[in-house]
């Protein structure tokens, strides 16, 4: 004859096992589920920024776009390469400076013959980097640095400028 007690004792044992283990296996899941979910909202974030900055570009120079008023400058401020935009009409005299420091994307909109810095600069967005070059046929080339998956990434657009007059300065 078998002993009744001592099998329920085993069957329960054994029952509590399993739980613990699909207990750990949950939480287990659970935790690699929130650190993958982290890294994708980085990631959507990190493009969604560079997206912002390119746009933000685009927009600034299409509400400004006329002869001489878009063009770099490498040494607005402190030596950056720096997107100058004058204005005309209701804001002439008021220039914006748009430029990337220390992670993040700056704008400085200001008055004429006052020089422009960080100091009186608004932050757009963070950004892990830019680059803006002067293409051919008057055009911006923008490149936006971001990372997915801890792989460094660009975002690039062209700015086709309507003028025929602008550049480098």
């Amino acid at each position: 004859m078998y002993d009744r007690g001592r099998t329920s004792t085993l069957e329960t044992m054994l029952v509590t096992i399993i739980l613990i283990l699909l207990t750990v296996a949950v939480f287990s899941l659970v935790a690699a589920g929130k650190d993958s979910y982290g890294r994708i909202l980085k990631d959507r974030d990190d493009l969604g920024r560079a997206r912002i900055a390119i746009s933000y570009i685009n927009v600034k120079v299409r509400q400004n776009d006329h002869a001489g008023a878009v063009y770099l400058s490498e040494n607005s401020i402190a030596g950056l390469k720096t997107l100058v935009i004058k204005h005309k009409d209701e804001l002439e005299g008021m220039s914006t400076y748009i430029f990337h420091e220390d992670g993040a994307l700056f704008e400085c909109f200001i008055e004429e013959g006052i020089p422009p810095g960080r100091d009186n600069a608004v932050k757009v967005c963070d950004i892990d980097s830019l680059s803006i070059e002067q293409g051919e046929n008057m055009s911006l080339k923008l490149s936006a640095g971001y990372d997915i998956a801890g792989k460094s990434k660009k975002l690039e657009a062209v700015i086709a400028l309507r003028t025929a007059e602008g550049g480098r300065q």
